[in-house]
This record gives C-alpha cells, structure tokens and sequence, in this order.
C-alpha cells in the first residue's frame, strides 16, 4: 500500500515535467541560456536536460507501478494464510508453554483443559521469525521479505499458558528436531494436530546455527548460520538438544503439563532432524529417557556427518519394557522425492503427493494452501501411539 501511495504522489511530478512545456514558461531566447546553440530552455534547464529528466521518469514509472501492483498482489494473495486446519482428534483446546532446557528454547504443545484467551503466536518472534524464513530462502536478500511477513501475525490455534488437561491415563511425549533451515514455530499447525489426539509435543529449536532465527540464553540473536560449526558437532548438540528435551522432568514442575507416561517418549524429526533423533537414541544419555520409538519426515540420512549411528539409530532406547537396540522401533514418512531416491529408514511409509519443501508435515502450512490428507495424518499418529 505504501508503494501504491509513493506512485500516486509522483503523478503530479511527472506532470510537471511534461514533454510539452507550458506556453507561458518556454522562450526561445531565455536569458539562462548560457549558450548559443541552446535555443530552446525550460526556467534556468536547457530543454534536452529536462527532456532527460523526464524519459527517466518515464523509465521509473512502470517499475514503480510493476512493484506496487506486486506487493498489494502479494497482500491479497495471503490473506487468511496459513489457513488454520480443523483438528481431527477428539481434544479440541490445545495449550502452548515455552521452556528453555539444555539452552534451546523448547515449543510445547499438549491439549488442554480449557482456552486461556490469550492465543499462542504462530511465529514466536514475529517478524524476526518471518525475516529469518524469508532470508533462509533468498527473500531477504533481495527486500521481499513482506512476502513471509504474514506469518508474524498467522494464528496458531493455539491458547498459551493455558490450564493443562489430566487425562485419566498420562500421554505420550514426542520431541521433535526441525530440519536444516527450520525453527520451532514451523511445524505449529501439525503439533497441534498431535497435541489433539493426544500426545504431549515439544518443538525444539536447536542452537546448532541451522535454524533460521532463534533467541539464546543470554538473549542475544542466532541467525541462520549452518558453517559455523562442524557437521558432526552440529548433529552431537541437536541430538544433546533432544535428549535434554526428553529427560523427565525437564519441560517443566508438575501441573503446568499433563501427566506424561515415562514407557512411550518417542523422539522424531524432520529431514536434519532425522539424523539428529537417529544418534540421540544411539547415545548413552538416551539410556536414562528410555526412548520407546522414532518417527522420522523426510530422514536427511546422507546429512550423517559419517557418523553411523545418524543413519541407523541406536540402542538407547527400551522404555520399561527392556526393549533391544536392534527392536528399536522407527517409523519414516516420505515424500515424492525420497521415495524415488530410495530413502528407507525403518518401516517407512509413502506419503503420495509430498515434497521435500513443504513436506506436507512440519512446513505446509507456511507455504501452501493445501493440507496434508487427514488419513495421512492420521496414521502417522497411530503409528506414534502404536509402536
């Protein structure tokens, strides 16, 4: 609109300078011609100046209309969007709590007895959040970072600090790692999907330079910085990360969460974060959480750092019921191109019509308006709740 406003203020310029000069301002021989061959002048300007002058805004004109016309389309285009889903699980308040532990901030989402009446943002930083997505994709880079702004201001469905719900049988706990370029708020609208059937979901936002922004302990600022550590330090710390998230008792006392059952903390991710739950529960830390299982979207398994473990998990697992390392259950959903790449980690499920870059799990509601297919998701959580 601002745009829109500049083009309209500069009609009248672009008047003035007309390539017809006014009758009453044009004399031949004006006495500011400063030579003689300039027998045509406009004021104290020979006319070829201000005929100059005027192509240039002549030029400008259309681009600064294109560009106007372009982010008041790009306005109309999103409003409404992302477009809030309906939950498809029988909890129909879900509540949002923010934690820091092991120095990540920590999304919580779990349902909840009641709305609070105050809703959770979508974008937790708001257009430091959206700013960080548009330069993850070149936006910002070129000043069209507006074209992510709408998510600053999206709604996440979500109440914040809102009175847990306690079911009589305690819930399932799902960490879950986001993918390189990610952050916490990403996958918002499919946490909430979790947290309506049923399970208790803790977004961790990793501090390892690949999200996209985050804020750390002493409040200073991390953008997107994937170089700054080595690959095999970055997956060492995302997984330390999420281990953190898992341990009992870390999100926070009694009574700001519901109950959670200490026999299915599951751990997951989203391409990087793959890898990342994969050597999380090949560590001996992942012994003491007891790690029932993994679910893993798109699995960047060739993002391993050569380390073994990020590929084929490990045996830190068991819950209480003293499973192997070898029964360590992993369940991976995979999009168009992962499937025609072969990518298969565990039991690993189809998912037809996804692509990487949405994913249709952790980013679709930031970049399209299609929603994943409920049966899809359904069964995604009924392979959580049943491994």
């Amino acid at each position: 609109m601002r745009a829109v406003v500049a083009t309209l203020l500069l009609l009248p310029l672009l008047h003035g300078f007309h390539l017809s000069p006014r009758p009453s301002t044009f004399h031949a021989s004006h006495r500011s011609c400063r030579r003689a061959g300039d027998l045509k002048c406009f004021g104290d300007e020979p006319l070829a100046a201000i005929l100059s002058r005027s192509e240039f805004l002549r030029s400008v004109l259309p681009l600064a209309a294109f560009a106007a016309s372009f982010r008041t389309g790009a306005a109309l285009a999103v409003i409404g969007q992302p477009r809030l889903p309906p939950l498809t699980g029988p909890y129909k308040d879900i509540g949002v709590r923010y934690a820091r532990v092991g120095g990540a901030r920590v999304k919580i989402f779990y349902p909840a007895a009641a709305a609070s009446g105050v809703e959770a943002p979508y974008c937790t930083d708001g257009r430091a959040t959206s700013d960080g997505m548009a330069g993850l994709v070149g936006f910002r880079q070129l000043g069209l970072s507006f074209l992510l702004a709408h998510l600053a201001t999206a709604r996440s469905g979500c109440w914040l600090d809102a009175a847990p719900l306690q079911p009589a049988q305690p819930l399932p706990l799902l960490c879950y790692s986001h993918g390189f370029g990610g952050n916490m708020d990403m996958g918002s609208h499919l946490m909430r999907q979790f947290a309506s059937h049923g399970a208790v979901v803790a977004a961790i936002e990793h501090t390892d330079g690949t999200a996209s922004h985050t804020t750390l302990e002493d409040g200073s600022e991390l953008r997107f910085s994937p170089t700054t550590l080595s690959r095999e330090t970055q997956l060492r710390r995302r997984a330390d990360e999420l281990l953190a998230a898992a341990a009992p008792g870390a999100l926070g006392s009694a009574g700001l969460l519901p109950s959670l059952d200490p026999e299915r903390t599951y751990l997951g991710g989203h391409s990087y974060g793959g890898p990342s739950a994969l050597l999380a529960s090949a560590l001996p830390a992942a012994a003491s959480v007891g790690i029932a299982g993994l679910l893993l979207h798109d699995p960047a398994l060739g993002m391993n750092a050569g380390i073994d473990a990020a590929v084929r998990g490990g045996g830190g697992g068991g819950g209480g019921g003293g499973r192997k390392a070898a029964a360590l259950p992993i369940l991976s959903y995979v999009s168009d191109e992962y499937d025609a790449a072969g990518v298969r980690c565990g039991t690993t499920l189809h998912t037809i019509g996804g692509f990487h870059g949405n994913s249709g799990w952790s980013k679709w509601p930031s970049w399209r308006r299609h929603s994943w297919p409920p049966e899809a998701l359904e069964s995604a959580f009924e392979g959580l709740r049943l491994l």
